[in-house]
């Protein structure tokens, strides 16, 4: 993402329509919230090491592609085959790397997330604006569950 627009937020309308796109697709949404829920954890971290290194110390605590086929679980369509027929039942399994490679432009091309290639890894963190659709989507579900112990 250029510079000029690396620090611009969506209006409120924009945030709301990314995050109804986000929230339908199953993928998109646990990729986005694994990473916002990781940075969360590790922005405290600091390692005195790599504090003269700006360019890495801004991406300590990221997310990497290997992450998320480890963390992120979906569930899949898995072929199991009968003697004469073939079947597909839907089992909980990790996220393939195809998928998450692809979850991760797709989120890097809404410009929700940002990616820094440093050889042979590609950090992955949110942006202002990936942090605006996950915080829209958490009041949604808050506001879901207070609506639905309240019936």
């Amino acid at each position: 993402m250029g510079s000029p627009y690396k620090d611009l937020e969506f209006d409120l309308e924009v945030t709301q329509m990314f995050a109804h796109l986000v929230k339908s697709d199953d993928a998109l949404w646990k990729v986005l919230k694994f990473i916002g829920v990781s940075q969360m954890k590790h922005s405290g971290l600091q390692d005195d090491r790599l504090q003269d290194n700006d360019e890495v110390s801004s991406y300590l605590g990221s997310i990497t592609i290997k992450d998320l086929c480890e963390n992120v679980t979906l569930q899949k369509r898995v072929r199991v085959k009968n003697k004469a027929s073939t079947t597909y039942e839907i089992t909980k399994g990790t996220i393939d790397r195809k998928l998450a490679e692809r979850t991760v432009n797709t989120l890097e091309k809404m410009s929700l997330i940002e990616a820094k290639r440093l050889t042979p890894h590609k950090f992955l963190r949110l942006t202002i604006r990936g942090q605006q659709v996950l915080n829209c989507i958490v009041t949604w579900i808050k506001e879901e569950k207070a609506n639905g112990s309240k019936a």
